[in-house]
């Protein structure tokens, strides 16, 4: 090897070993919680492939719509070239991980309630109270919460994560990460905005959750504060 060659493999050697730093860096401070407590719930190999299963879903649903857009002959096929890397570039998001991972969290909490203390995972004593409310709004708007939380825990045991249920600000990266990977400006604006007419916030469960607290009014404190230990969604 002539001296060019030598040094771009010391070059690539040194980059690799600045890598393999950062990560090793990166990785200390969950080994020592790993190490520290018994419980590895936030960490467990259940929460990871559940958090890996909706960040694929999620990865999957946007390449769809994109492969509808740019006119794809067989569209499974395009979105399976395709969805390794979306979906990395998904992991790679503290913004999309912290919300998946919220997400999980909270599912796996309304399941244990339901085993240790008998308090359904989709119907708490709240908004069972709020379904059968005098004021007939306050009920409708209870029983879509409550299909939108059977829907929450369908989607937690299937391990998928709706486009419709972002919120707004994750949905916008969504359609930046649509743009940045599409290649074809009219391709992405087309995505974008397909993904747009079929996208309302407040038709998702945070959104109707939220909604629920806002017409309770003064009583609003109970749904926050919780009702005998349980809150809005038990």
């Amino acid at each position: 090897m002539n001296d060019q060659t030598v040094e771009s493999v010391e070059q690539v050697l040194r980059e690799e070993l600045v890598r393999g730093d950062a990560i090793l860096a990166s990785a200390r401070p969950i080994l020592r919680h790993l190490l520290a407590n018994d419980d590895h719930a936030l960490f467990s190999d259940e929460m990871i492939a559940r958090i890996r299963g909706m960040m694929t879903h999620l990865a999957s649903q946007l390449l769809f719509v994109q492969a509808e857009a740019c006119g794809a002959d067989d569209r499974a096929e395009y979105v399976a070239e395709r969805q390794d890397e979306l979906a990395q570039m998904l992991f790679e998001d503290t913004e999309f991980l912290a919300h998946a991972h919220g997400r999980t969290i909270e599912a796996q909490l309304a399941e244990r309630l339901q085993g240790r203390s008998g308090i359904d995972s989709v119907l708490s004593p709240l908004v069972q109270e709020l379904i059968a409310a005098k004021e007939g709004d306050m009920a409708a708007l209870a029983m879509t919460v409550l299909a939108a939380q059977a829907r929450f825990m369908q989607h937690h045991r299937r391990m998928e994560l709706p486009l419709g249920e972002l919120p707004g600000d994750l949905f916008h990266k969504a359609l930046v990460l649509v743009r940045e990977t599409a290649g074809d400006d009219e391709v992405a604006e087309a995505v974008e905005q397909d993904l747009r007419a079929v996208y309302d916030e407040s038709a998702g469960r945070l959104g109707l959750l939220a909604r629920v607290v806002m017409a309770m009014g003064q009583k609003a404190t109970r749904a926050l504060r919780g009702q005998s230990n349980t809150g809005l969604l038990g």
